[in-house]
């Protein structure tokens, strides 16, 4: 058991098991309350709780976490906006994002970068694919 007074999610790198804690968490409910930068907050511990609130936006509006976070730094976007006026500008540029118009695109680019990278590996005969390919690719 950890003792979730002494952790602020916001500077989780002083979290000495923040794997321990985020478990210890999961097992006490999938929606808990926790501090961010000092202040009360929401954590969310499950798939199940993540995915109902991002299909939820007006109890968990996204709007309101990227306007403070990412329009000082991107300006105003798509992602800053809720209600009427997402939906208004999603129908304007969500044709230039259908499969069948990025595929052409992207998956050029994508098979390249993947074949390079098998390429590294392939004379092994075996390879740990998560190490191999996503670290390349992730940060």
């Amino acid at each position: 058991m950890h003792d979730l007074d002494e952790v602020d999610f916001a500077l989780g790198g002083e979290v000495a098991d923040l794997h321990g804690v985020l478990r210890s968490l999961r097992e006490r409910g999938p929606v808990m309350a926790v501090r961010y930068f000092g202040e009360p907050a929401w954590i969310l511990t499950t798939f199940e709780a993540v995915d109902a609130a991002y299909r939820d936006d007006d109890l968990f509006p996204a709007a309101a976490a990227f306007k403070e976070m990412t329009e000082p730094v991107f300006g105003r976007n798509l992602q800053c906006m809720h209600g009427t006026e997402h939906k208004r500008n999603r129908m304007l540029v969500s044709p230039s994002f259908r499969a069948r118009v990025i595929a052409p695109t992207v998956i050029p680019i994508i098979a390249e970068v993947a074949n390079d990278l098998v390429d590294t590996f392939a004379g092994r005969g075996e390879a740990d694919l998560v190490a191999e390919l996503g670290g390349h690719l992730l940060p």
